[in-house]
Parts: C-alpha cells; structure tokens; sequence
C-alpha cells in the first residue's frame, strides 16, 4: 500500500510518501487502523532505536554476555533515553531543574518512578464499591 500525503505548513506546500508492505492483506476496511496506526507507532518504536544506536547513546555495543545484564542494560538504556528527552523538552522539568539543581531533579524524578504514590488500602475501598457513571455537561 502507498499513500502520498500533502499538506500545508508554514505557507508551503509540503509532500512525503509511506509506503508499507503485509504478509496479510490490506483492505479498505482495515486500511487506515493497520498503514496509520499500526505502521506508523512502529516507525516511531524504531526511530527511538536508531536514535540509541547511533546518535551518542551506543546501544550497539553489548557490554556483557550475561542475559540478566543485557536485560538490565536495556532497561536503564531506555529509562536514561526518556530522561533525556524529558529533559530536553520539558520546560516545567527545567524548571525543576533550576530549583532542585541536578542532584534534587535525579532525587526527584527516583523518588517518582520507585515511590509508593498508590494508597492500597484506599484502591481497595473503591474497587468494592459499586460504579458510579457521572455525565457532566
């Protein structure tokens, strides 16, 4: 399946083609949920990897031959990645950054992705309750 998109940016007419390519057929119906949103959160899964492999980060190299460490690599490979794209494009974490200093926003961000933030006791109390549906206009 190809398709050629146009659009307009910045008073300019712009074009790209996708073109992608199935063991299963493509049909009218499952065009757009396959070609659109399927292929395209791949090409961006994939793009995060070229991005590890080749632009600074050396993802290539496998720096153990144990399974657990390779796991653990990838692990904190992607977790280092997101943080730096946070980072980079995340005016309220600069802003952390400005008030807790390098060393505060780590702190942060480690109490963030390990702490306990979820009251158990109170999840359980809800789940036991019946639902309740609340139309707001």
């Amino acid at each position: 399946m190809v398709c050629n998109e146009t659009w307009e940016e910045n008073g300019l007419t712009c074009q790209t083609t996708w073109a992608w390519v199935s063991g299963t057929p493509i049909t009218k119906k499952n065009a757009i949920d396959r070609c659109n949103r399927a292929a395209r959160h791949r090409w961006g899964i994939e793009e995060n990897f070229l991005i590890e492999k080749r632009r600074g980060y050396n993802y290539e190299h496998p720096f153990s031959y144990d399974w657990n460490a390779l796991k653990g690599w990838h692990a904190l490979m992607r977790l280092a990645h997101l943080i730096n794209i946070l980072t980079l494009h995340t005016v309220a974490l600069w802003e952390t950054v400005q008030t807790l200093g390098m060393r505060g926003t780590l702190r942060f961000l480690w109490q963030t992705f390990t702490g306990n933030w979820l009251d158990l006791s109170r999840l359980k109390r809800l789940r036991d309750k019946p639902a309740q549906l609340r139309l707001v206009i």
